[in-house]
């Protein structure tokens, strides 16, 4: 026996309906997969420690991590995306040695490095090398210090990565 017409368009509207919740979650689920999987893509603590291989190599000390230099690269960072820029200096003329003093580091000697539009750690860590004057902050015997941060650029889509270093008085 036939079903009723308002039975079969009850029972294609709930298949409909479930098709529908089960390709928004799907996707859902794969957008935080993926946001959360390009978010560690590029590891601070995985860039710490192959500059400091990189520094060991080339005969200096190791940096150490700091935790004021990172307060002082998430400020930068967060600057950065709410101004939309990625230079040194921010468009108000703040410099990196004003995130660095601004975060508490009591600064004798203070420098940064910025990277935009690497996928990885390494690939981060290889860009600052071949750059001449971003290679000269990794090998600055001078510095003690030195912090990681990775922030969004939710405006681009695009990872920016601060590495702020130091020296205290």
């Amino acid at each position: 026996m036939p079903l009723p017409k308002s039975n079969v368009t009850k029972i294609l509207m709930f298949i409909a309906f479930g098709i529908l919740v089960f390709s928004t979650s799907y996707l859902i689920s794969k957008l935080v997969i993926r946001a959360i999987g390009e978010r560690k893509v590029i590891d601070p603590y995985e860039v710490h420690v192959l500059v400091n291989a990189y520094r060991v190599d080339s005969g200096l000390e190791p940096l150490d991590l700091n935790d004021t230099l990172c307060n002082a690269g998430e400020a930068k960072g967060q600057d950065m995306v709410s101004k939309g820029y990625f230079a040194h200096d921010s468009p108000d003329h703040k410099t990196p040695y004003d995130f660095i003093m601004g975060a508490g580091y009591r600064m004798k000697h203070g420098g940064e490095n910025l990277a935009q539009g690497f996928l990885s750690s390494e690939g981060v860590v290889k860009g600052w090398i071949n750059s001449p004057t971003h290679n000269e902050n990794l090998l600055q015997e001078l510095y003690e210090d030195e912090c990681i941060t990775v922030v969004r650029n939710r405006g681009t889509g695009k990872i920016i990565v601060i590495q702020m270093f130091g020296t205290e008085k």
